[in-house]
């Protein structure tokens, strides 16, 4: 978002805040939001700005001071801001909640009792959340904050296992693929939270053969640590982007075939009606997804109801009869006659000189299932298979492989993507088909095979003769790796939407940008002690320009900035730096890309400063990911 200081149209910006609380509320199902606060300027603004959002009842402001150290003036002030939005508001005092924890506590420091009073608050917030289902809202702003999501550019999007989703179609709840940083190994994860915002300022572009990801300076790469000589490869782990670009080689982690959800049965167990007698078998389970793998790509499954002429109308008991009564056959009726079937045709396309032709003969004679072949097609009519096939194959641009299938270890998927190869595959590393989900689901067996793969789209093309295909192609792409190479990085400028999920457990997902996909880093706000934050991407300097403008009292605005964790504990004393210059460090540095040295030339501000603000955030980057996790499967 651009500086509000610089912008005329304060509406707009007010306008996007209010948009976004009230999406986030209704897409969480919640029944509105709670607030802290403290009396303050950012928590004053955010009260405002969620006033504007929603119904008045659907807003509750917890009041939380320590009355041994919290100003009787920040009280009174937070108790009037409530009063004067007609939002209900409670006054909880903290302080015997505080003394109970340190009576306690053996060892006592100040840092660490002011973090406790922020602890507490945060578990009375979300009490009350939890009690009245509602969001918890936070107040923090972007200087504070210092970028502390992990962030990919708005054309990057997620695998899901209901396909691609951007950052507006992706849901909590939805399942995502990501990868287990201990075994190396595919999983399946729910996402938890989406988080979307307006960015103005420094991407980092990783590309390669297989490499096309933009994502913010501190985003945390998942890597392989690999010597590019010993080809030495260790376990992956997380790597932020500044870092990461700094580096000669870069390896992005490849995932071993994964162990799947369940084993099948070893046969499959089928029945069916042949030349009028039933039968039961059994077909190997890797014999029956080879055939699934042909038939999605070659096969077509017809229901028909036919009727054909016949010359008699005598049923064939008649016939019978009439000949054993009269010692020979006399037709009593010439008048021609109608005969009526339904017929359930399971067709292979399959040329004589393709190999998967002579696999599928070799495997319906060994099961022993009578088919019709001729120089172009194998053909045989079972209703029990039309109806297991076609669930995958009823439109040659919705073919899909039953979500079941996907589920099988990587042992039986080879099977299946053996089938599939053999049914499209073009050479021995390229997957064609018209269908959009199928493609997605060829990605995602192609994952699950320990494969990298590419998607790329085909659209029709048109010569001065002829059309040239009348669809959209997808072909899938892959090749195996041990990892994936990054070719090289560079700076862009942006302007537009960032957007990072919350992933459960493994802080990673898979991700596709332009047809390439990688495994990378999701995010989580620092403590995980609030759900949205509407001015995370506002400096503090903006924070007061817009607080000023939608009437905050002036005695909240002048004020100045103190989380109140000790006596006399002053946010700027602490830093030993006023706002204004903590912004510009911060614009300068980790919007425009520059460097201390060059950020000094443009400010002014001496180097001691400067490093001084940039070793705080380094020092604080812990409160802004998961805390790590010792990995012992």
């Amino acid at each position: 978002m651009e500086a509000v200081s610089h912008c005329v149209k304060y509406d707009k910006v007010v306008q996007k805040i209010v948009s976004f609380i009230r999406k986030k509320v209704r897409e969480a199902g919640a029944n509105g939001v709670v607030i802290g606060l403290s009396g303050g300027i950012d928590s004053a603004l955010t009260a405002y700005l969620a006033a504007r959002a929603l119904p008045k009842e659907k807003i509750l402001a917890l009041v939380m001071p320590d009355t041994r150290i919290t100003p009787k003036q920040d009280i009174d002030d937070a108790r009037v801001l409530a009063k004067k939005l007609g939002v209900d508001y409670a006054i909880i005092d903290i302080a015997p909640i505080h003394r109970a924890f340190m009576k306690h506590i053996a060892k006592r420091d100040k840092v660490a009792e002011g973090n406790l009073r922020a602890r507490i608050r945060m578990a009375i917030l979300y009490y009350y959340a939890n009690l009245l289902n509602r969001l918890v809202i936070g107040t923090g702003d972007k200087s504070e904050y210092l970028l502390g999501y992990f962030c990919y550019d708005e054309e990057t999007r997620a695998l899901t296992k209901e396909g691609l989703k951007r950052y507006d179609e992706l849901r909590p709840g939805d399942i995502v693929f990501a990868l287990n940083l201990g075994n190396n190994k595919i999983e399946e994860r729910k996402v938890k939270a989406v988080y979307a915002f307006n960015y103005r300022g420094r991407l980092i572009h990783f590309f390669g053969e297989h490499v096309d990801l933009l994502v913010t300076p501190n985003h945390r790469l998942v890597v392989n640590l690999q010597h590019h000589k010993l080809k030495i490869s260790h376990k992956p782990r997380f790597e932020t982007a500044e870092s990461a670009k700094r580096r000669e080689h870069v390896h992005l982690p490849v995932p071993i075939p994964w162990e799947g959800k369940f084993d099948p049965p070893s046969r499959m167990t089928l029945s069916i009606i042949q030349k009028g007698v039933q039968r039961t078998f059994t077909i190997d389970t890797n014999d029956w997804l080879y055939l699934f793998g042909l038939l999605i790509g070659h096969e077509h499954a017809t229901r028909e109801r036919i009727t054909t002429c016949v010359e008699s109308s005598l049923l064939k008991q008649e016939c019978v009869l009439t000949s054993k009564g009269l010692g020979q056959l006399t037709i009593a009726k010439r008048e021609p006659g109608a005969k009526t079937c339904i017929t359930f045709e399971s067709h292979f396309s399959l040329p004589e000189v393709e190999r998967a032709s002579g696999k599928l003969k070799a495997i319906l004679s060994k099961y022993g299932i009578s088919n019709s072949a001729s120089r172009n097609a194998i053909r045989f009519s079972y209703p029990e298979f039309h109806d297991l096939f076609v669930e995958c194959s009823n439109s040659i641009r919705n073919k899909q492989i039953p979500q079941s299938l996907l589920d099988y270890p990587a042992k039986y998927l080879k099977h299946l993507f053996k089938g599939l190869m053999d049914a499209n595959g073009y050479s021995h590393n390229t997957y064609h088909t018209t269908s959009q989900k199928l493609a997605l689901q060829v990605v995602e067996l192609c994952l699950k095979l320990g494969l990298l793969p590419r998607l790329l789209v085909r659209q029709s093309r048109i010569t001065r003769r002829k059309d040239i295909g009348t669809e959209v192609n997808y072909e899938v792409h892959f090749k195996k790796a041990r990892t994936q190479t990054i070719k090289g990085s560079k700076n862009e400028q942006y302007g537009g939407i960032v957007w990072c999920p919350s992933i459960d457990s493994l802080e990673n997902l898979i991700v596709e940008r332009n047809g390439c996909f990688a495994i990378s880093g999701n995010t989580k706000y620092g403590d995980g002690g609030v759900d949205i934050l509407p001015i995370g991407d506002l400096f503090k300097t903006e924070v007061r320009v817009l607080a000023r403008y939608l009437g905050v009292p002036s005695r909240i605005c002048s004020k100045k900035s103190s989380p109140r964790l000790w006596p006399g504990h002053g946010a700027e004393k602490e830093l030993g730096t006023q706002y204004e210059q903590i912004d510009q460090v911060f614009r300068l540095h980790f919007i425009k890309g520059l460097n201390a040295n060059r950020i000094a030339d443009k400010t002014g501000l001496d180097l001691k400063t400067i490093h001084s603000l940039l070793s705080k955030y380094r020092k604080t980057m812990h409160k802004r990911k998961l805390p790590p996790i010792c990995k012992i499967r």
